[in-house]
């Protein structure tokens, strides 16, 4: 977390003028910056741990994915190998995230169980496969992230059966 933001736990944004110097009061950080070559002033806002902890898990998401992909067109495992170590890695990623904060760690009892289950219903909702989704509610108990889950599944077999048709149009479904 930053300094300011600890120093001053209620304080919600800060201006910073190009030369580093911090100000309370946007007009004065404007005031200062006029004296400067370079005029820029920065809002810094307070991020919520919530909100580092979320950045960090779509992060690693990501970075999964970028490896899968690498993996993907190097030929090297074949897809269902690929998609079960992604799960793996970003379940790995997820718990790494809801214990790292700038300063050091978070302690689970700051991420309230609420949040945590809203966190692990986003990244359901960003999953893939049918698969990844099943393996990620292994064990799951919120409602909410399961209900997610169901529905993300609903929407990948409503989106299969739609690229189904497409490809063979003379096929009937019932």
């Amino acid at each position: 977390m930053n300094e300011v933001f600890k120093t001053h736990p209620n304080l919600k944004k800060y201006f910073k003028t190009s030369d580093g110097v911090k100000f309370y009061d946007e007009d004065a950080a404007k005031t200062h910056a006029r004296t400067l070559e370079n005029r820029t002033v920065e809002t810094v806002h307070r991020t919520t741990k919530v909100q580092e902890i979320a950045d960090k898990i779509i992060e690693a998401k990501k970075a999964v994915d970028d490896a899968a992909d690498k993996k993907k067109s190097k030929g090297s495992k074949n897809p269902e190998t690929q998609k079960t170590e992604a799960t793996t890695t970003a379940k790995t990623e997820k718990k790494k995230a809801a214990k790292v904060e700038d300063s050091g760690t978070v302690d689970s009892k700051e991420l309230t169980p609420m949040a945590a289950a809203k966190l692990r219903k986003e990244a359901i909702e960003k999953l893939d496969s049918i698969a990844e989704i099943e393996k990620a509610l292994e064990g799951e108990t919120a409602q909410s992230v399961i209900k997610a889950g169901n529905e993300r599944i609903a929407a990948i077999k409503a989106t299969d059966a739609l690229d189904s048709e497409e490809e063979n149009p003379n096929v009937q479904t019932q």
